[in-house]
C-alpha cells in the first residue's frame, strides 16, 4: 500500500464529502426521453446543447475573460437537472430549451462570479451580441422568468462538485501519494497540466452522451490521461500511476470499469479532435502527441533518465504541450439560434 500524509488525509476525508454531494446533484440522462415531435432528429438533438454549451464558454471566456473553470459545468449541472425534471413537459421546444440554457448560466455568473455581479441588462446585451437572427432575440422579462423557474425546479440547489473541483484535491493527493510524481505535477508544469485537463473536461461537458456523468470520475480520468501525455516514454512512472489509480479508486469507493470508459472515452475525444495521435494500439502504450517537424527536435518529454531536477527540461517540456494544446479550444462566436 502507497503511504499517505496527513495532508493526504485530509483530501480524502475532502473527497469523500464531495462524492456523497455530487449524488445529490447527479442529473438523470435525459436526452432519450425528448419527445420527437419537438426534434427533427437525434442530430439535431446533439447540435443545439453542445452549441449551447460552447456558447456559454464563448461568453463566460472570450468575452467575459472569467477565470473561474467551474462556471460553464455549473450551467450544464442546472441545466440537465432541470432537464431530467421537466422533460415530459408538452410545452418544451428546442427554442425554449436554449432559452432555458441561458436562464441557468445567468444564474451561475451570479452564484459564481470573479467579482462584480452582472446585471440583467448587461447580460441581454451580450446575448444580442453574439445572435444573428434579431427576432430571436431573449427579452429581459423571458431571461427572469426562466431564471425563477428554474431555482423552483431544482429547490435552489446552486453547488454542485465540479471536475475541476475533484481535480484540484485529487493532483496534491496524488503527489502526497508519490514523491516522484510531486515533481511531475511541479509549479513549472502546472499551466500546461491544467490546459490539457480542463481541454478534456470541456469537451466532456460538450458531450451529449457524458450528459449525467460523475464529476469525480471525469477529473480523474482527465488527470491520468494528462499523466500518461507527459510521461509518455517513462514506462517505470506509468506503471506507479496505475497503482496511485487504483488506490485512489479503491479508498473513494469508485468503480474501475465507470473510470476506465471516463479516461478511455476523454482520451478518444483527445484524439477526434487532432490533439493527439490515433498511432497507438491502446491506452496502455505510448501515445504520440501530435508535433509539428519544427517543434520535434526541442522537444523534451519527462523520461526514465530525468529523474535529476532540470529546470530547463521542465520549461522545454511545457513549451512543447503548450504549443500543441494552446490552439485546441472548440470553435465559439456568434451562435445561430
Amino acid at each position: 500500500m502507497i503511504s499517505m500524509t496527513n495532508d493526504g488525509t485530509i483530501i480524502k476525508s475532502t473527497l469523500q464529502a464531495m462524492r456523497q454531494q455530487e449524488e445529490i446533484y447527479l442529473p438523470d440522462y435525459y436526452l432519450p426521453n425528448l419527445k420527437d415531435d419537438l426534434l427533427c432528429d437525434k442530430n439535431t438533438n446533439d447540435h443545439w446543447r453542445s452549441t449551447m454549451v460552447k456558447w456559454c464558454y464563448y461568453i463566460a471566456s472570450d468575452l467575459l475573460e472569467f477565470q473561474n473553470p467551474d462556471i460553464v459545468p455549473i450551467t450544464m449541472n442546472i441545466f440537465d437537472r432541470f432537464m431530467s425534471i421537466i422533460v415530459d413537459d408538452d410545452n418544451g421546444c428546442v427554442h425554449h430549451y436554449k432559452l432555458a440554457v441561458i436562464g441557468c448560466f445567468f444564474i451561475s455568473l451570479k452564484v459564481h462570479k470573479e467579482y462584480e455581479i452582472i446585471d440583467i441588462e448587461t447580460f441581454v446585451s451580450l446575448i444580442k451580441l453574439t445572435i444573428e437572427e434579431e427576432e430571436k432575440y431573449y427579452t429581459k422579462q423571458q431571461i427572469l422568468d426562466i431564471e425563477l423557474t428554474i431555482l423552483q425546479t431544482i429547490q435552489w440547489r446552486l453547488n454542485p462538485p465540479t471536475p475541476m473541483s475533484f481535480v484540484h484535491c485529487f493532483v496534491p493527493l496524488i503527489k502526497s501519494l508519490s514523491p516522484c510524481y510531486s515533481k511531475v505535477l511541479n509549479n513549472n508544469n502546472n499551466k500546461i497540466i491544467m490546459m490539457i485537463i480542463q481541454q478534456q473536461i470541456e469537451l466532456g461537458i460538450k458531450d451529449n452522451l457524458l450528459v449525467g456523468s460523475y464529476a469525480s470520475y471525469m477529473a480523474l480520468a482527465a488527470i491520468a490521461n494528462t499523466i500518461t501525455i507527459i510521461l509518455q516514454k517513462n514506462s517505470t512512472k506509468r506503471t506507479l500511476q496505475k497503482k496511485i489509480i487504483m488506490q485512489l479508486l479503491s479508498e473513494n469507493d469508485m468503480c474501475l470499469e465507470d473510470y476506465t470508459f471516463y479516461k478511455n472515452y476523454l482520451w478518444n475525444s483527445l484524439v477526434k479532435q487532432g490533439l493527439i495521435d490515433s498511432n497507438y494500439d491502446d491506452l496502455s502504450s505510448k501515445p504520440t502527441p501530435i508535433i509539428t517537424q519544427q517543434q520535434q527536435h526541442s522537444s523534451n518529454y519527462v523520461t526514465d533518465d530525468d529523474d535529476d531536477d532540470d529546470d530547463d527540461d521542465d520549461d522545454d517540456t511545457q513549451t512543447t504541450n503548450e504549443t500543441m494544446f494552446s490552439s485546441s479550444s472548440s470553435p465559439r462566436g456568434i451562435i445561430e439560434f
